[in-house]
């Protein structure tokens, strides 16, 4: 798990900050500084001798290392035999290892109950993951009834001490006035701490208060622009649909019907549904490109499929959209067959040139038609200045 090789880092860090002593070399130490090089034969030998019972730190290592297959094939109930070991002496790591298998159900059964314990003991210890946990758990009401003043406590703790995830949570409830007061400046500072450390969802929701202006002092649509476009190439797809609305009324960007499309295409071919509605509305347009009838209505169509257990007003949005399609293409049936040049370069490198893991696969997503270019005028179907919500 990632955050066991954080641990496992900090553990080095707190060792080599200590003072030089006269003594041999702490084996932990000298085990974790071996692991990443990639000496994994060598750490593992220095490991367990003393694995059982003698040290819980090199238990935790070493559970790591098993549960990982790292020097040796992967064996999860050693690791978590040692994980035990480790935390029934104290390792605070090895309890929230513990507690997270328990949350999750990965490998074992899930049990909130357990998984509680093993938090509420490193917490206690100043662990601040698993204080973070605590307070995902009693926002939740898993396993504890639900205590938004009490989540709301434990996420500040964690995020006063730099875990993004609180950071981002505890944004969220100023934001929305639970276990704290509603304070959208107060949301802004927590998401631009998460935000500074890579978190998506942060990035996104700052990016609309700065772009809806709701925060204090003079806008910030640059800014904004800046932290949309993190977002949307993290593969966050309503940070894509954003940012197309960005680039099409010129906010924080030069405005661009080519970089609007660009964007609405990305969030289409990664599933959005309201994405693949603005895609085929631009299609149909010729919105920053050359207009695709046949292109647009598989693209209104796939929106519609996707857009079950929507508000009923946005199905019928959408609906229509797929139906006046329909008809224009009824007046004009030779557009599905016209052969056209491929796309401009311009289009096709607006959006950045790398999706993350967040985006699905583009052999997953429907294939992109080819665009067929027509001079008769169509009825325009506006795509502008529509309301975004916040990302929670």
């Amino acid at each position: 798990m990632q955050t066991a090789l954080l641990s496992i880092l900090a553990l080095l860090a707190a060792a080599s900050a200590q003072p030089a002593a006269p003594q041999a070399d702490d084996p932990v130490e000298r085990a974790i500084e071996l692991l990443g090089d990639g000496a994994y034969e060598e750490a593992r030998a220095l490991l367990a001798p003393i694995a059982d019972g003698q040290d819980s730190d090199a238990a935790y290592v070493l559970a790591y290392m098993e549960e990982h297959g790292l020097g040796a094939p992967a064996d999860r109930d050693e690791a978590r035999r040692l994980y035990v070991s480790a935390a029934m002496a104290g390792q605070p790591d090895a309890q929230y290892e513990l507690g997270e298998l328990a949350y999750t159900g990965e490998g074992v059964q899930q049990d909130l109950d357990r998984a509680y314990a093993w938090f509420n003991l490193a917490a206690t210890q100043g662990h601040a993951r698993a204080t973070y946990m605590l307070g995902l758990m009693h926002a939740e009401g898993q396993y504890v009834p639900q205590d938004m003043g009490r989540a709301a406590a434990l996420y500040e703790q964690a995020a006063e001490t730099g875990v993004p995830e609180a950071q981002f949570q505890l944004g969220v409830l100023y934001l929305e006035g639970k276990g704290r007061p509603q304070d959208d400046e107060q949301a802004a500072h927590w998401f631009g701490l998460a935000a500074e450390q890579g978190h998506t969802e942060a990035a996104y929701n700052l990016a609309v208060l700065y772009e809806t202006e709701r925060l204090a002092g003079e806008p910030k649509l640059e800014e904004a622009a800046r932290l949309m476009r993190n977002a949307a190439e993290a593969g966050l797809t309503q940070a894509s649909v954003a940012l197309g609305y960005m680039a099409l009324n010129g906010r924080g960007m030069p405005a661009s019907d080519e970089q609007a499309r660009a964007w609405f295409e990305r969030a289409a071919k990664a599933g959005s549904p309201e994405g693949m509605y603005l895609y085929a509305a631009s299609l149909a347009e010729g919105l920053g490109g050359l207009t695709n009838l046949q292109g647009a209505l598989d693209w209104a169509e796939a929106s519609v499929t996707a857009s079950q257990g929507e508000p009923p007003a946005v199905i019928e949005e959408r609906t229509g959209l797929r139906d006046e399609i329909r008809v224009a293409l009824e007046d004009r049936p030779e557009e599905r067959t016209i052969e056209i040049a491929p796309l401009p370069d311009r289009v096709a490198t607006a959006a950045p040139e790398a999706l993350n893991d967040f985006i699905e696969e583009e052999d997953q997503a429907p294939s992109l038609p080819d665009e067929a270019e027509t001079d008769e005028e169509e009825p325009e179907i506006v795509v502008r200045d529509r309301p975004r919500g916040l990302r929670r």
